[in-house]
């Protein structure tokens, strides 16, 4: 079976000893009840936005996450999840600038200045 995520696009941070990435991501849930804040959440396809650490060491890679720094927004409702989809889904680029910056406004980050090429 297929992965039900896609990573859009990561993100590194800079002065921050806690948190070296941030990570974009788009992803199917199949809903329910969300047991951490008891609340019920739609089926469909979300955004996902969420400041980690990455931790390399010769032998593997670590991500340590901290609860409730990042951010999910549902992008479009669907009863189902479509491998086809999911890969061709476009995010909307102003969305994704407000969860990132919400993000970094929340946790106190500051993200690498990207280079674009010519």
């Amino acid at each position: 079976m297929a992965s039900r995520r896609r990573l859009i696009e990561k993100l590194e941070v800079i002065d921050n000893s806690e948190v070296n990435q941030i990570e974009v991501e788009l992803y199917y849930s199949a809903g329910g009840m969300n047991y951490f804040n008891y609340k019920h959440e739609e089926r469909g396809y979300y955004l996902s936005v969420s400041p980690y650490k990455l931790s390399v060491n010769e032998h593997f890679q670590s991500k340590q996450y901290s609860a409730f720094s990042g951010i999910k927004s549902l992008i479009l409702e669907a009863t189902r999840f479509g491998q086809k989809k999911l890969d061709n889904m476009i995010v909307d680029e102003s969305k994704k600038q407000e969860l990132i910056e919400y993000v970094c406004n929340k946790n106190g980050l500051k993200i690498k200045p990207q280079v674009k090429a010519a």
